[in-house]
C-alpha cells in the first residue's frame, strides 16, 4: 500500500484508538440487543467521525483502513488476527 508518512501517522493514530474500541466493545455486545456486525460498523463509523481530514484522499484513505479493520474482525471473528492482518497490511505498530 503506497501511503505518504503523514497519512501513515494518520493512520497509526486511528488504529490506536480503533484497537482500543475494539476491545471494549467486545464485553458490551453481549449485553445488549444489538449484533457484533452492527457494533463493529458502529465502532468504525464513531472512530472515523473524530478526525479531520484535510483533503478527500486522506478520508478515503481512512474510511478504507477502517473498513479493512472492521471486515477482517468480522471475517476472523478473532481481535489477535485482526491485529496482525490490519498490522501486516498497513506497516503499523
Amino acid at each position: 500500500m503506497d501511503i505518504t508518512e503523514d497519512q501513515k501517522i494518520m493512520l497509526q493514530k486511528i488504529w490506536n484508538i480503533l484497537k482500543d474500541r475494539f476491545i471494549r466493545f467486545a464485553g458490551k455486545t453481549r449485553s445488549k440487543d444489538i449484533s457484533v456486525v452492527e457494533a463493529i460498523q458502529i465502532v468504525g463509523n464513531d472512530t472515523f467521525k473524530l478526525f479531520y481530514y484535510s483533503t478527500e484522499e486522506e478520508e478515503t484513505i481512512a474510511n478504507e483502513f477502517i473498513q479493512f479493520a472492521a471486515d477482517t474482525i468480522i471475517a476472523t471473528k478473532s481481535l489477535g488476527r485482526t491485529l496482525i492482518e490490519v498490522e501486516k497490511k498497513y506497516k503499523l505498530s
